[in-house]
């Protein structure tokens, strides 16, 4: 009897660690695992596949290359989690809420598809973009964000023709004139975040 034991405990711990060292596939937030290959889904990949196009084209210049890489700073890092509404006809619209860095960014993104949607008369698609930033210091949340909006036309390649973004600091708008973006950019004092206390805009002191 107690040989039989002790063989049934040594197959038992051999099973044991055997199933300690297999590589099991999972699912981790919105990674999709496959033949121990992962791939992170990013937001880039839901504003393209909502536009059924395969990139955002931002023109040329100035404004084109800061709302580029504002765009990056957010659309190529893997989500942590989504949530969110949409339509599928050839006119729609999505809202989506998102996370990325464990709660470190989050914010919306919005897009609508469809020229009697969008009515300015010289672009069918919009992507609308809110996200913000937080860092957690003693007694004390302090966020930051930046908002940005591009209008153009989505046939293959969502293809910006006007847009706008700002900071808690800089407010830019832009249009695109020959694939080069002509900026039109106001600075000033930080708003819409809490600084110091102060939350309201502060005019610049000029001595005269």
């Amino acid at each position: 009897m107690r040989h039989q034991l002790l063989l049934l405990l040594s197959v038992g711990l051999v099973i044991f660690f055997a199933l300690m060292n297999v590589d099991a596939p999972s699912l981790t937030g919105a990674a999709v695992t496959e033949e121990r290959e992962s791939y992170a889904m990013v937001l880039h990949d839901i504003i393209t596949s909502f536009f059924e196009n395969t990139d955002i084209n931002f023109p040329d210049g100035e404004c084109g290359d800061i709302a580029q890489e504002l765009y990056g700073n957010i659309a190529y890092t893997p989500l942590d989690t989504t949530a969110g509404y949409a339509t599928t006809r050839d006119h729609r619209i999505a809202t989506l809420n998102f996370v990325t860095d464990r709660t470190a960014k989050y914010g919306t993104v919005d897009m609508a598809r469809g020229p009697e949607i969008i009515d300015d008369g010289i672009t069918d698609s919009f992507i609308s973009i809110n996200t913000e930033t937080i860092v957690r210091v003693p007694k004390e949340i302090r966020t930051t964000f930046f908002s940005m909006d591009l209008y153009g036309m989505a046939n293959g390649e969502f293809v910006v023709t006007h847009g706008s973004f700002s900071t808690p600091s800089v407010d830019c708008t832009f249009v695109t004139r020959n694939h080069l973006a002509v900026c039109d950019c106001v600075s000033h004092p930080i708003t819409g975040i809490r600084v110091a206390g102060i939350t309201a805009l502060r005019p610049i002191q000029q001595n005269i």
